[in-house]
């Protein structure tokens, strides 16, 4: 027969459900890592991208490189300060294709000098393809940002360089 003493007490032990939910939880966590390690590294994607580039000490290359201007847009470079003290630049600029090929990929380094003209911070990007476009035809500009972050709040930021790193035709 059952008390009132009976009645209000706890049972003990292990609340199963609670038990098959964390498994549950595990399980889907596990399967998730697995499926993901199967993802090429940012490394083997940037590499399979750059396969067939033409790259510095190729006569093609060189020839490209004087064809290609970079106008960086001053007026709207930004610093802004991170939540750790740091500065980030965002550079805005103009790439403009002055050869006679199609540009299907083109890999930059953006690079901050300061006034001895010593580099402060540097940064590889690929910047065709973008969002903006797939390609960049002859005789055509597109627009690119370009994020660089770290700085020294300190650190004197007087210009930002652009350099041609690797170029894929078509």
């Amino acid at each position: 027969m059952e008390t009132l003493a009976n009645v209000n007490q706890k049972k003990k032990g292990i609340n199963k459900i609670m038990l098959g939910a964390v498994a549950v939880g595990f399980l889907i966590i596990a399967g998730a890592v697995y499926l993901l390690s199967f993802q090429p590294t940012l490394e083997e994607q940037k590499a399979k991208m750059l396969e067939g580039a033409l790259t510095p000490g190729n006569p093609d290359f060189e020839k490209l490189t004087k064809d290609i201007l970079f106008t960086t847009d001053a007026e709207n470079t930004t610093e802004s300060p991170t939540g750790l003290g740091r500065i980030m630049m965002t550079v805005p600029a103009t790439i403009a294709n002055k050869s006679d090929k199609t540009i299907t990929l083109l890999q930059v380094k953006v690079v901050v000098v300061n006034v001895n003209n010593e580099v402060v911070k540097e940064k590889d990007a690929i910047v065709v393809p973008g969002l903006q476009a797939k390609i960049l035809p002859p005789n055509d500009e597109i627009k690119i940002v370009q994020t660089i972050d770290g700085f020294d709040p300190k650190a004197d930021r007087a210009m930002v360089r652009w350099t041609v790193t690797a170029i894929k035709t078509e």
